[in-house]
């Protein structure tokens, strides 16, 4: 992780929902995912840890521009590798795209290299 790479775009005002973190991806009777963040240390107690550890990921990783076309648009992206937990350490992808001019959390999952 980290290295010379540009941030996310002003990365500093990152929009995280409290329920995209909480309610979906620490969940486990919502998302898959929720086993994965347990295994490295999260849960939906303590939700404002994960988001504490998400942004100071931005803060030192690069992020990567992801175009893709959804419904006959391309879209701008971006994806931030970053190692993230607490009581063990991971590669997880977040997954980014700009709301007025922010850029708001759409997903979060392992790394699988």
């Amino acid at each position: 992780m980290g290295g010379r790479g540009q941030r996310l775009p002003n990365y500093r005002n990152a929009i995280i929902k409290r329920n995209k973190l909480k309610n979906y991806l620490l969940n486990p009777s919502k998302s898959p995912k929720a086993a994965f963040f347990h295994r490295i240390g999260y849960n939906m107690k303590n939700f404002r840890r994960f988001e504490k550890d998400i942004r100071k990921g931005l803060k030192d990783n690069p992020a990567e521009v992801v175009i893709k076309n959804r419904y006959g648009h391309e879209v701008k992206a971006y994806s931030v590798k970053m190692s993230l937990g607490i009581n063990k350490k991971a590669v997880v992808v977040t997954g980014w795209e700009m709301e007025n001019k922010k850029p708001r959390l759409i997903t979060a999952y392992p790394d699988k290299r």
